[in-house]
């Protein structure tokens, strides 16, 4: 290294710098990617919810179980019998954070997203569609936090403050029958 020029070390560095940038901003790009995705599937679940329940007067008996064999569920998600979103995390369908079944006469459901870090999080919690009516993040240190759609409990939260390292999203949706 003591044979190259000063020149020829600036330019390699350089190219290290780039190298590094461009490196960062793909995974950036697919982290976003996979963000983009895993709410374009919520939005997609939800509405493959309601077509299915549409001649039902509720969604009574909706649960995660129900979902899959009731083939709710789009293919790419199912993994071992299990619901993944493209996070690789696990989705629920249901009532509350841990997706029970619904009780009949409930006009309203939930899915869950859990297990995901304080980004995902952020970004899941600002994603806004008209169909979603509330959102709840639950994790250790805030339980049951209502980020939107709380106008009977409090004024809505701020995503930033809420999230922490390791988070469940919880979307209500209803169906206006």
């Amino acid at each position: 290294m003591k044979n190259i020029s000063k020149e020829v070390k600036r330019r390699l560095l350089w190219g290290q710098a780039v190298s590094i940038a461009v490196l960062l901003s793909v995974g950036v790009m697919v982290y976003n990617s996979e963000v983009n995705v895993a709410s374009r599937q919520l939005i997609a679940l939800s509405k493959k919810i309601k077509t299915v329940y549409a001649k039902e007067d509720s969604f009574g008996g909706l649960d995660t179980d129900a979902a899959i064999r009731r083939s709710i569920i789009p293919q790419k998600m199912l993994r071992h019998g299990r619901v993944i979103n493209s996070l690789g995390l696990p989705v629920l369908v249901g009532w509350g954070g841990n997706g029970k079944a619904l009780s009949g006469g409930m006009m309203r459901f939930n899915i869950i997203y859990k297990d995901l870090n304080k980004g995902q999080c952020i970004k899941l919690a600002n994603f806004e569609h008209r169909e979603i009516i509330a959102i709840d993040i639950i994790n250790t240190s805030k339980e049951g936090q209502c980020f939107r759609g709380c106008d009977l409990i409090g004024p809505s939260k701020n995503a930033e403050d809420v999230c922490k390292e390791k988070n469940t999203l919880v979307w209500s949706f209803v169906d206006f029958k």
